[in-house]
């Protein structure tokens, strides 16, 4: 079994032995630990992949990274006042957008559990081509300091240095309702994102044993993983 995820220029292909109906004994577990291997690569349940794939299908090292923090005195109360805020934002830099006839594509995650417990938000935003875009990104806050960049072009906020899709994910998804005091409920989302994202393609296909993969001409490979035994066989590429 081959599944392949092509997310702009991230591709992911996985090849795995599965379960069949009468495979029984030594060969179930062997096949069972194949698909169970072949999930995990992909990451596909897990947020920080899924984020992964929606960034590298939809921006590129000329759109920005941005952290948006408050002026002390000027912090929202509470978890929802804060995504009101950023509700609000999203929506006026849409406004200022449209009106020139450009679109906006974003994503956001809202922290406050780690550092001095402030709320704040980081966000990637697409770019129009216009010099207009950082002036117009920063004076719509108004609530206190934009720190902004192009993506993989410096280092960010806190001086981290994203050199990946996958590091930027990690670093958006790095908080959970279970690491610290706040009202995040169980299971909500731990980043929003706009609804013109594009969507990875995801290609399923049965494939001869012996057939090899092959690598997109130019590609670079970033990770590789491969397993084989009596049983089973499993091979990963990024």
């Amino acid at each position: 079994r081959r599944k392949t995820v092509i997310a702009g220029p991230l591709i992911k292909i996985v090849e795995y032995t599965p379960q069949m109906p009468r495979d029984k004994g030594a060969t179930r577990s062997a096949r069972r630990k194949a698909t169970d291997e072949a999930h995990k690569a992909l990451n596909h349940r897990t947020a920080q992949g899924r984020l992964e794939e929606k960034l590298a299908a939809n921006f590129s090292h000329r759109d920005y990274f941005a952290t948006f923090t408050y002026r002390p005195g000027e912090e929202p109360p509470t978890r929802k006042a804060a995504t009101e805020q950023r509700t609000k934002y999203i929506r006026q830099l849409r406004e200022a957008r449209k009106r020139r006839g450009q679109t906006l594509k974003w994503i956001v995650a809202l922290e406050n559990k780690h550092g001095d417990g402030r709320y704040h938000f980081h966000a990637v935003i697409n770019s129009t081509g216009g010099e207009e875009d950082i002036e117009e990104i920063i004076s719509l806050w108004g609530r206190g300091n934009v720190h902004i960049a192009r993506l993989f072009d410096e280092a960010h906020d806190n001086g981290e240095d994203f050199n990946s899709w996958l590091q930027i994910a990690r670093y958006m998804t790095k908080e959970r309702p279970e690491d610290g005091p706040d009202t995040t409920p169980n299971g909500a989302q731990l980043y929003s994102c706009s609804r013109n994202l594009r969507r990875p393609i995801v290609i399923t296909e049965w494939v001869e044993s012996r057939e090899r993969v092959q690598i997109p001409r130019g590609a670079v490979g970033v990770e590789h993983h491969e397993i084989e035994t009596e049983f089973s066989a499993f091979s990963y590429y990024r």
